[in-house]
């Protein structure tokens, strides 16, 4: 996007933290173009956003929501121009463009086994998206909304960094959760020194 940008990452087991991918591309960023532009301080407003999703249920609406951003925001003007526009990665899934560390197989293998077939249901997937319009519900907190209108009656656990039903934001909270007998206490001073 002209001053954002969406990107959904899988976690992989030993290699890192978001935290720290996120601190080493935005802080590497900001120093590549305060040296480029001759200028010194912080580059970014806030720190990145994050949501944690149910992947099952809400993977492929976060892919075709995402790919079709730069569509609803006008910097391109039709689903054919959004097909090979390199800003984006539906078109490395178009098979138009190469965005290094996309995880492009996986997407197709859900629509089906051949690749072109797949990529032709992956395509109609993504241009079935542009009537649906903005999708407040991808943005995590997404279950206060819906039941909210159903009535008090079927309100299930929700929390805004979390994109899922009731059972997996009750499910990351308890991961989440630091242990009472492990509580933290901050060191003292001398500690520290």
């Amino acid at each position: 996007m002209s001053n954002h940008a969406h990107a959904l990452l899988r976690p992989t087991k030993g290699k890192g933290t978001l935290s720290g991918l996120m601190q080493r591309l935005l802080t590497g960023y900001a120093v590549v173009f305060n040296l480029r532009h001759h200028r010194c301080g912080r580059l970014f407003q806030n720190r990145y956003k994050s949501i944690v999703c149910e992947e099952d249920s809400h993977f492929l609406e976060l892919v075709r929501d995402i790919h079709l951003n730069p569509l609803r925001a006008g910097l391109v003007p039709l689903m054919q121009k959004l097909d090979t526009y390199r800003w984006c990665g539906h078109a490395g899934i178009m098979g138009r463009a190469l965005l290094p560390g996309q995880v492009i197989d996986e997407i197709l293998q859900m629509f089906d086994d051949d690749p072109k077939t797949a990529r032709r249901e992956y395509h109609d997937f993504v241009a079935d998206g542009i009537a649906l319009g903005r999708r407040d519900e991808l943005v995590g907190g997404g279950l206060k909304r819906s039941m909210a209108q159903s009535g008090p009656q079927d309100f299930q656990a929700y929390d805004e960094r979390i994109l899922g039903s009731g059972e997996f934001v009750v499910e990351v909270w308890h991961a989440t959760e630091t242990p009472k007998s492990v509580a933290a206490t901050p060191p003292s001073l001398d500690e520290i020194v």
